[in-house]
């Protein structure tokens, strides 16, 4: 795709970033305008280069400016991985004390969820909260990988507490561990956000 324009792309990512860097909220099509007369480059081509710079998380395509808080962060679409993982994380706990035989099919495709998967991946996206720093399926096998990691740890935690490992205490300790690290995640991530969107 960038075969002809080699010359030009280098000239380009400059220009973007300086417009980034200059304080300049523009949008997408206000930008291609002003490059694609400046530069000769065709709009499709200025969109794809704006993707790649928001991919390596160079740019912000959100709509986030200087006034805004993490609670708008929490309102956007870009929450939607936190209210998820909370949603899977309380109906998981709350199946488990639910006796019906309906619910047991469902409380063993939520449970499974929960328990492989969304146990590390709370610890996952509170050690990398950007979102490019590793691959989705890096991103997937660490959160396999340390949900397996971490149900032992609380286990033996749990070994050690005055109320003991029971099956009250763990199903609790193991949702409580959850809701903080995703809520500590969440932060991270929004600051993240917010400081990109700040240049706007």
């Amino acid at each position: 795709m960038e075969g002809k324009w080699n010359v030009k792309i280098e000239e380009l990512d400059r220009e973007l970033l300086k417009v980034i860097e200059g304080g300049q909220c523009i949008t997408l099509g206000e930008l291609s305008n002003k490059l694609s007369s400046k530069l000769g480059l065709p709009d499709y081509l200025i969109a794809y280069r704006v993707w790649v710079l928001w991919k390596r998380g160079l740019i912000n395509l959100g709509g986030f400016g200087r006034g805004d808080s993490i609670i708008n962060y929490l309102l956007s679409s870009e929450a939607l991985w936190f209210w998820i993982s909370i949603a899977i994380t309380y109906v998981a706990l709350a199946l488990i004390y639910i006796s019906n035989p309906v619910v047991t099919y469902i409380r063993y495709f939520v449970g499974t969820a929960f328990i492989t998967f969304i146990l590390g991946y709370s610890v996952v996206e509170f050690i990398y909260p950007k979102g490019n720093e590793v691959s989705p399926i890096e991103r997937f096998v660490l959160s396999l990988g340390l949900s397996l990691v971490v149900i032992p740890i609380i286990g033996v935690l749990l070994a050690y507490m005055p109320f003991r490992y029971t099956v009250i205490s763990m199903p609790i300790t193991m949702t409580l561990f959850t809701t903080i690290m995703l809520t500590l995640a969440m932060i991270k991530k929004a600051r993240y956000v917010m400081g990109i969107a700040a240049w706007c």
